[in-house]
């Protein structure tokens, strides 16, 4: 009886054991051959030069961040085992940019990095657009040139945002499980990881789309010190993007002041809202007085320079085959562009263009927008009478018309759109239930749809 039970008992470790190395050896297998693919697609001629010393370098300026973050985060968040959470984050952050500078960097990166070497547009100065240069241009001054010393910094944006993000997620749906599903999608999926990892001015334009309706909603503050904080966050947007981003953020600043933490018609008319409408009329007369510089530059880069104005017209994308190139202005390319901006670029562009890491990230970015996005949607229609949660998603949808139908003008919808991942993030972690509406299961068929039929329209045009 012994024998025969030590007998099996050998046989079932036996193979257990045996699954369990089986299972090892594949993954090893795929995790070489991952890394290997990755390896091949590598241009050197693309990248600046990264090596241990520059790594070296960079710790202090990274200790710095991690510290002031940890700091901040133990003061104004709520959650447990909050710092923990932090460095979590931030590592991955950090370890996934200093990776990354070895494997893949964008034009735009070496642009910033180049331009800090040679401390293009001065030490510092307060003008329109020219904030994100003086950054890099200051940290060189200070720590030598090191192109990771920017992917620190918004390292340490791209963690904090979870925090905030988190906060505002728990303020618009009065639900800690929505607020911790907004947390998760803001912390780990990879488009936010990734460009938090990058010298790009992506996350710290998304952190500070989410900081300044978290200064209007979240902290229990009087209506001076929060519009104080919306002045500092509108400021600083102003000065790192330039007057349409300025003009963005104050539309949901707008549009909060109008609905308040809710509303109805009947509340819009209260004779009682007198400081909120002085408030309001301020704001309104913050962007009457921006409309007109950002009309004309449009108008100028559209009509006159010559190098967006090529951009448009020889855009080699599919869509540029029923805009009207003559009128790039037209209110038919604008319905075209957004339509086309909310699926485009298709995630099996990997197929048809070479290999390369941006493609790749591109595709995994697009997947992950193809989920969150109606998500989103369904969580505005779900607290649609909030007007908290109709500021986060006016906030969004003007990036979203900016980055789709800007193209005339030079926008990337791609890359813009990142910028509102922090409050799309936030609309999805109330939109993902288990108990699905009727309005809500119409939002995926009909995305879902139009993503088919996008897909569809792509491949024919790809293939013909």
């Amino acid at each position: 009886m012994t024998t025969a039970f030590f007998n099996g008992y050998s046989s079932q470790n036996i193979m257990g054991q045996a699954r369990w190395w089986v299972v090892g050896t594949v993954i090893v297998c795929l995790g070489s051959g991952f890394v290997l693919y990755i390896v091949s697609l590598i241009d050197p001629y693309l990248l600046v030069p990264v090596s241990l010393v520059h790594i070296l370098q960079a710790i202090p300026l990274t200790f710095f961040c991690y510290f002031a973050g940890a700091a901040l985060v133990y003061q104004i968040s709520r959650l447990p085992n909050r710092v923990l959470l932090f460095t979590t984050i931030f590592l991955l952050r950090i370890v996934t940019g200093f990776a990354l500078a070895f494997l893949f960097q964008y034009d735009d990166e070496r642009a910033f990095h180049l331009a800090g070497v040679d401390q293009m547009y001065g030490l510092f100065s307060w003008n329109a657009g020219t904030g994100y240069y003086h950054l890099v241009n200051m940290m060189y001054a200070v720590f030598g040139p090191n192109i990771l010393l920017p992917k620190a910094v918004n390292s340490l944006w791209g963690a904090l945002l979870c925090f905030f993000a988190y906060d505002l997620g728990e303020r618009l749906f009065g639900d800690r499980r929505a607020a911790w599903r907004t947390f998760l999608f803001a912390a780990f999926l990879p488009p936010l990881v990734l460009f938090s990892a990058v010298n790009l001015k992506e996350m710290p334009t998304a952190f500070l789309l989410v900081l300044t309706l978290w200064f209007l909603i979240v902290p229990h503050w009087s209506m001076i010190w929060k519009m104080m904080g919306v002045i500092v966050s509108v400021a600083t947007l102003y000065w790192l993007r330039g007057m349409p981003w300025a003009a963005v953020d104050l539309t949901g600043v707008a549009a909060y002041l109008f609905f308040g933490e809710t509303w109805h018609l009947r509340s819009l008319v209260q004779s009682n809202q007198l400081p909120k409408l002085i408030l309001l009329g301020v704001v309104a007369i913050g962007m009457a007085f921006l409309a007109g510089p950002i009309r004309e530059m449009v108008l100028r880069r559209s009509t006159q320079e010559t190098y967006y104005r090529e951009q448009f017209t020889e855009s080699s994308a599919t869509v540029m085959q029923f805009v009207d190139v003559s009128n790039s202005l037209s209110p038919k390319n604008f319905g075209l562009l957004f339509l086309r901006g909310l699926y485009s670029p298709s995630p099996l562009r990997i197929l048809y263009t070479p290999y390369h890491l941006d493609t790749v990230i591109e595709a995994f970015s697009m997947m992950i927008w193809y989920l969150l996005f109606p998500l989103a949607i369904s969580g505005f229609l779900a607290r649609r009478h909030r007007g908290t949660v109709i500021a986060c998603a006016v906030t969004a949808f003007v990036v979203l018309i900016m980055a789709t139908t800007g193209v005339v003008a030079g926008s990337d919808p791609y890359r813009h759109r990142m910028a509102t991942m922090g409050l799309v993030c936030t609309l999805a972690g109330g939109g993902y239930r288990a108990d699905w509406s009727s309005i809500s299961r119409w939002v995926f068929y009909l995305w879902w749809l139009g993503a088919l039929l996008f897909t569809v329209a792509w491949i024919i045009f790809k293939v013909s």
